[in-house]
């Protein structure tokens, strides 16, 4: 089990509407329209997800021509709405 912040440079609910086609609304979280967490139950590291999520839409998120970049999340730290840390630790994070 695996978590991990998905940060776009632009377009967040294009990355948002991916996102949560493969890993569904419970495992994925929209913070804002540059910040987005996901859950995986499967996949542990960043290059996986981004192969998953490449693989369940049918064309490559670096095709999409827009700049993001994608974090292996261990640990966090600081101070937030309260949906976030609700999700965090049902996650078990």
């Amino acid at each position: 089990m695996a978590k991990f912040v998905l940060i776009p440079e632009a377009q967040g609910d294009i990355f948002f509407e991916r996102v949560s086609k493969v890993y569904g609304p419970s495992d994925c979280l929209k913070i804002s329209d540059g910040l987005i967490l996901i859950h995986s139950m499967s996949e542990l590291t960043a290059d996986q997800v981004v192969s998953r999520i490449d693989a369940e839409n049918g064309v490559a998120l670096k095709d999409l021509n827009i700049r993001y970049v994608l974090f292996s999340v261990t640990s966090y730290q600081g101070w937030h709405m309260n949906s976030m840390w609700t999700w965090l630790n049902s996650k078990g994070i």
